[in-house]
């Protein structure tokens, strides 16, 4: 992986799975002792891409209609990728504008687990009404590829590096766009225009300090900040 420059974090995530099948192995007696046990693995690069306005127009322009929708629902609501991916109609409540998702990545971390609620600006509210006019189950996905199927993790990660060749989307500082990216900019955008108390809940985080990862504020905003600071 070193030699076909992977990132450090694809490798330290590759490397974790497989710790993880060889752990499994010996609890299920297949192995004496795990031998990747202590691996010193490669600290995580930190995301700080966020996209901009023109480069997020031309990801929509080389994408299909259905994948355009997911990077919509993305951008507008700031989710995590698999929670778009894993929406049901069953968490969806068109009359109050939200997205209500029983299971989240954070509930676990959560002495009393909430769901983690997500409020709908009006173009995706008017998304989700039109979608909701085809015949679909509660339990049916909200956002379905081309074939009228749920999307899996590896084809989301998949196209978006077809999309973003296509869009001639080039990386900044060694970094690429990717699915994340969209919570980035959204953590970005929004931050100063709320407290960072009610941007931790739109990001459904349970402490602040994880909001300041997705906040990149470059010098037009620290400008504009001051300007506001001092009237």
């Amino acid at each position: 992986m070193l030699k076909a420059d992977y990132s450090p974090t694809t490798i330290k995530d590759t490397i974790a799975e497989v710790q993880g099948v060889l752990y499994w192995a010996v609890r299920q007696d297949l192995l004496d002792a795990n031998p990747l046990a202590g691996y010193q693995k490669p600290r995580a690069r930190r995301r700080t891409r966020i996209i901009s306005p023109d480069e997020f127009q031309s990801l929509l322009r080389c994408a299909d209609v259905n994948f355009r929708r997911v990077l919509i629902a993305l951008r507008q609501t700031g989710c995590r990728p698999a929670e778009v991916r894993e929406l049901v109609w069953e968490s969806v409540d068109l009359e109050r504008a939200l997205w209500i998702i029983p299971e989240h990545k954070t509930a676990t971390q959560q002495t009393e687990p909430a769901p983690r609620i997500i409020p709908l600006p009006i173009p995706m509210l008017k998304l989700c009404k039109r979608l909701a006019q085809r015949s679909h189950q509660p339990s049916d996905h909200v956002f379905l590829n081309k074939r009228g199927l749920p999307y899996t993790k590896d084809c989301f990660v998949r196209k978006m590096d077809r999309i973003r060749k296509r869009a001639s989307v080039d990386s900044k500082g060694g970094e690429q766009i990717v699915l994340y990216s969209c919570r980035h900019t959204f953590g970005t955008q929004n931050a100063g225009k709320v407290s960072d108390i009610e941007l931790a809940e739109l990001l459904g985080h349970t402490e602040v300090r994880t909001t300041h990862r997705y906040v990149h504020l470059n010098p037009d905003r620290l400008h504009d900040i001051r300007q506001r600071a001092h009237g």
